[in-house]
This record gives C-alpha cells, sequence and structure tokens, in this order.
C-alpha cells in the first residue's frame, strides 16, 4: 500500500512539473514569406499550423539578419484558460555582443482562432540574470484566469527563481482581457 501511495505522488508531482513548461511541437512550421514590398533588410516569416486545420497562425518580421539565429517555436497545452487549448510561444532569437529575443505569445481558442498578446523583448548580457515573461495559470506562480507580465531573477548560477517582479496582470473573461489589474510591484523571494 505505502508502495502504492509512493508512486501516485511521484506520477502526479512529474506531471504537475512537466505540465508547467511550455514544450516542443511540430504542430507548427515556419515558413519564409516573400513579398514584392518586402524591405531591403527585413524577412518575414509566417508561422503555419499543419495537420487538417491547417492555417496561417502569425507573421513575423526579422529585422536584424545580420545577428538572426533562428526561430524556436514551444505550446504550453491547456493552461487552465477558459476556451483557450493552448498558448504558442515563438522565439526570434539573435546573436551579436549580447543576446537578444523577441516572444510571442499566442494564445489558441478551442474554436482554433488566435489571440496575440503583446511581444516581449529580452537581451541577455553576461551579468544578466533576468528575463521578462508572461506566467498562465497552470505554470509556478500562476494565477487563476489571470495571464501575469512578470520579470523573473534567477540565482548566480540560473538554477532557482531568486524573485520575480510583477509588471502587468491580464484578467482572462473567456474572450477578452481586463488590463484594469495592473500591479506595479510585487516580489517572491525562494531560497
Amino acid at each position: 500500500m505505502k508502495n502504492l501511495i509512493t508512486i501516485l505522488i511521484l506520477t502526479f508531482a512529474s506531471q504537475f512539473i512537466n505540465a508547467q513548461k511550455f514544450i516542443e511541437t511540430d504542430r507548427y512550421v515556419v515558413v519564409n514569406k516573400v513579398t514584392e514590398k518586402q524591405q531591403e533588410y527585413t524577412a518575414f516569416f509566417d508561422i503555419i499550423s499543419i495537420g487538417n486545420n491547417a492555417q496561417k497562425v502569425t507573421t513575423i518580421g526579422v529585422s536584424d539578419l545580420d545577428t538572426f539565429d533562428g526561430i524556436v517555436i514551444n505550446v504550453l497545452p491547456n493552461p487552465n484558460l477558459e476556451n483557450i487549448k493552448e498558448i504558442i510561444r515563438i522565439d526570434t532569437n539573435y546573436s551579436a555582443c549580447c543576446g537578444h529575443t523577441d516572444a510571442y505569445y499566442i494564445m489558441v481558442t478551442d474554436d482554433n482562432d488566435f489571440i496575440s498578446l503583446p511581444k516581449i523583448e529580452n537581451t541577455y548580457c553576461d551579468e544578466a540574470v533576468s528575463e521578462v515573461q508572461y506566467i498562465f495559470p497552470k505554470q509556478a506562480f500562476g494565477k487563476e484566469n489571470m495571464v501575469i507580465k512578470t520579470e523573473i531573477t534567477y540565482s548566480a548560477n540560473i538554477e532557482n527563481v531568486k524573485s520575480t517582479k510583477i509588471l502587468q496582470s491580464l484578467v482572462w473573461n473567456d474572450d477578452i482581457f481586463n488590463d484594469g489589474e495592473t500591479i506595479a510591484y510585487s516580489q517572491i523571494n525562494k531560497r
């Protein structure tokens, strides 16, 4: 009986931990979009869902092709927001003296419509140990029916969260956001 309880606890804990993270996906692909009006130093990429309901999710412009390092697409399934089946996170990465990432978060509704959140930009230099990101209800530090824009500071070895600073909280009301719930600052210390 003890072994059964231990196995159930470990199974539940591993599902909870794995469910909190964005995971790699092959359900979305990046396609280079070439248009006649394309600017000299800008490339446009369409993000396309593949499968039975193939459709364009969004178009992303990449303006600094010299430092462009690629696009990574991950998903957060079942984020615990009403009528949202998953969140797509699209990172465009740039490498120069410091790294730079533009993160695009797109919510996929149960009807396969797409709702974009504002883009987040992060710069990573040698001393940088923080990043701005959206936190969803299913994730650590998440709140029910809210999408929280946070700045997370990591310990020097980047293994543990040192603190979080809430930049903005958006209340999800099935198909709209109420951003009247803005919070200027909050800190969570973990050691």
